[in-house]
């Protein structure tokens, strides 16, 4: 007779911890941070696209000043996780490589109206803006080329 009581408990029992488990997943599911980024990349060599280990790549947040700084692996990859979403300067320094002066920063938005702006990287972000408008924030989307 105590048998059937027994098996009764311990599958109660069983139940009500599976209910429990499952409460929990939901509560830790349910705190998920969908407020922040990440950035990904390769830096590869411009003369032959090789991969450039040991890069630091420096990702700056250009509304908070926000600066997060990654290195790359053997494979010239990098991330920089958990960023506040937002608008990012990204540069890439390494020993034996020049950086970029300020004058090439931001060069399209400054040189649109330029021969080369206007035959190569127009057409370029024009296809690029097509092919991902869903995905483009309606500001990124819409503003001129």
């Amino acid at each position: 007779m105590r048998r059937p009581l027994l098996r009764r408990t311990a599958r109660a029992l069983s139940v009500l911890v599976a209910v429990f488990a499952l409460a929990v997943a939901g509560t830790v599911y349910a705190q998920t941070d969908v407020t922040t980024t990440r950035i990904t990349g390769t830096v590869t060599a411009a003369a032959d696209g090789s991969p450039l280990p040991g890069a630091t790549v420096e990702t700056k947040n250009e509304e908070t000043g926000l600066v997060v700084v990654a290195v790359t692996d053997a494979d010239g990859f990098y991330r920089a996780l958990n960023l506040p979403t937002g608008s990012y300067t990204i540069t890439a320094t390494l020993d034996g490589f020049h950086p970029a002066e300020d004058y090439h920063q931001r060069y399209y938005q400054q040189n649109q109206s330029q021969p080369y702006c206007r035959a190569t990287i127009t057409p370029k972000m024009a296809k690029l803006r097509a092919k991902y408008a869903a995905r483009l924030k309606p500001s990124a989307a819409t503003r001129p080329i």
